[in-house]
């Protein structure tokens, strides 16, 4: 009964959800990278993209996450707007490494952690 637990726990079902239309200004290139925010992690929880990319993360976990980025910028979404099935979407367009965390499940530097790779031109 306790593994049956454990392992409903830790399985990666949650609602589907489509992004949202991107609003206006932040199309970008048209080229979108989905990222899935389960429970406890990001998956994937490092990607590389070209500048202009748009990053769309989907909740697909059985909770809330938040999306805060380690430097305090102009983008994330706050757990409230970010439910179960939920999409939360950000064009990068400024080379570098972006790291970001989700507040309720860890910490900047450990717990529910991502990277995004902002390439070169």
């Amino acid at each position: 009964m306790v593994l049956a637990t454990v392992v409903a726990a830790c399985r990666d079902d949650g609602p589907r959800a489509r992004p949202n239309p991107p609003p206006a200004g932040e199309e970008g290139t048209g080229v979108e990278v989905n990222v899935q925010s389960i429970d406890n992690t990001f998956r994937p929880d490092r990607i590389e993209i070209a500048p202009g990319t748009a990053v769309v993360w989907t909740n697909m976990g059985r909770t809330e996450h938040d999306i805060i980025p380690v430097e305090g910028t102009a983008w994330g979404v706050a757990e409230h707007d970010f439910p179960p099935g939920a999409s939360y979407r950000h064009v990068f367009s400024e080379p570098g490494e972006v790291p970001y965390y989700c507040s309720i499940h860890g910490t900047a530097e450990f717990g529910m952690i991502g990277t995004i790779v902002v390439l070169d031109g």
